[in-house]
């Protein structure tokens, strides 16, 4: 039997988080962690956060302080990253706050999303093809869970399993500022904010068939 982590966020929190307004009209989100993932989590946020700062600061990435011969600043000086976007100070950056963020802002392009469900996420798996811990790295980017509408009895109203790979979708535009959640193509298989990004377009519109999400977009730096 598979056992759950629950992590509940309510949207005030994550307004809060992202520096945006909380907006009241679009449901409430929780996430939860199969036990695989819900014991590795402190490692995942210590790798993201890592890469993350390193990222903010040299438009490239990577693990470790290091001299960066090109540091690509004023290549990418007008590019709205999707994690600055979304957590816009280093200091509030985690795995979960990043997957809650994503959601909100998501469900707030959902125009028929009724703001008296909730939105239950459960992440059974990922991995990354060349993530930095072993266990998630593997020949392809992949995450697997289920996506559920939960109403204010705890009624399941609508339900749907995800399992899907990284379909990248990418922008020759060095200075991109559209609405899809941009990342540099370095980004994609090493980092799990694309693929939960790709994961929560498809367990959205998956739930809301006319809905148009915003998924990945990679930003080339050739």
């Amino acid at each position: 039997m598979k056992i759950w982590k629950t992590l509940t966020i309510a949207c005030a929190l994550v307004g809060a988080t992202t520096g945006m307004p909380a907006n009241a009209d679009v449901p409430d989100v929780e996430i939860k962690f199969s036990d695989r993932i819900q014991e590795n989590l402190k490692s995942i946020d210590r790798i993201e956060l890592r890469r993350e700062k390193f990222f903010r600061k040299y438009r490239i990435e990577g693990a470790n302080r290091r001299d960066v011969g090109n540091l690509n600043r004023s290549r990418f000086n007008n590019t709205e990253f999707a994690t600055e976007r979304l957590i816009p100070e280093i200091d509030d950056f985690s795995v979960s706050a990043l997957m809650n963020a994503v959601l909100e802002h998501s469900l707030e392009k959902v125009a028929d999303a009724n703001p008296d469900h909730t939105l239950v996420v459960e992440i059974e798996n990922f991995w990354v093809q060349n993530y930095s811990l072993n266990r998630f790295s593997t020949f392809s980017t992949r995450m697997k869970g289920k996506f559920s509408l939960v109403d204010a009895s705890g009624a399941t109203v609508a339900s749907e399993e995800i399992d899907t790979v990284l379909v990248p979708q990418f922008t020759g535009q060095w200075n991109y500022d559209g609405p899809e959640y941009a990342f540099l193509d370095q980004s994609r298989d090493v980092r799990i904010a694309p693929i939960f990004s790709y994961f929560a377009k498809r367990g959205i519109e998956s739930l809301y068939p006319d809905a148009d999400v915003p998924g990945p977009i990679f930003v080339k730096r050739q």
